[in-house]
């Protein structure tokens, strides 16, 4: 079922590097990750990771993000859980990942929560588990994390560590599978106008916010 695959989203981007002027930003950035702000050290693992103001550089990114990780920011911990998975600024060691997405996770961390459901789904690191996956997927989709939602509706859709069930992944809000099957829905179901209008309705509902396919779910309901 090629485009419902599992997949590990990519380092998380902090919010506050997009607020300033690169330059500016590393000279603040550094001065208060030397002296230990977990933010800061994040941060500066970010700039150094993209290459955003400094000469790119994994081993400083992973340096940085280590200092965040080993004082406990989860943000930092699942960051620095990615590079290892990669093989970015260390050698690739999926068990070194598992380890750094697991403390992330464990504090609540949904995008750690989403990758270490891949990591299990994949047997990266750890004995694969398909039951374990859907636990891990199923914390950070009821966070809302899109990528673990459209996973968990993948694994009841294949019937992996859970029974096969195409109503639960139609029912996993904001997934890719449930989105995709309104939308079959709306196109062979009925010529019926009133039952076409229920279905392009309920395909509003599960669009995504703020999307194309929203606004294209609403124009298509006018029509009916």
């Amino acid at each position: 079922m090629h485009g419902m695959k599992s997949t590990i989203p990519s380092i998380f981007i902090v919010a506050l590097v997009a607020l300033f002027g690169c330059g500016c930003a590393n000279t603040g950035y550094r001065k208060a990750a030397e002296q230990g702000d977990v933010d800061a050290q994040n941060n500066l693992g970010f700039m150094y990771a993209e290459g955003r103001g400094v000469p790119k550089d994994n081993t400083e990114a992973v340096k940085w993000f280590r200092k965040a990780a080993e004082q406990g920011f989860a943000s930092a911990q699942h960051n620095l859980g990615w590079m290892y998975a990669a093989g970015r600024g260390v050698p690739q060691d999926d068990t070194e990942a598992v380890k750094w997405y697991r403390k992330a996770a464990e504090q609540g961390f949904a995008m750690a929560q989403n990758n270490l459901g891949v990591m299990y789904e994949k047997g990266r690191g750890v004995p694969q588990d398909d039951a374990k996956a859907v636990k891990w997927y199923r914390k950070a989709a009821e966070q809302g994390d899109v990528d673990a939602q459209n996973n968990l509706g993948f694994m009841y859709a294949e019937g992996r560590g859970v029974p096969q069930d195409d109503a639960m992944a139609y029912e996993e809000p904001g997934s890719e599978i449930k989105y995709n099957l309104l939308e079959d829905r709306f196109e062979y179901g009925t010529d019926d106008s009133t039952l076409k209008y229920n279905a392009l309705e309920d395909r509003f509902e599960y669009a995504p916010d703020d999307s194309t396919l929203k606004y294209n779910a609403l124009e298509d309901r006018f029509e009916y």
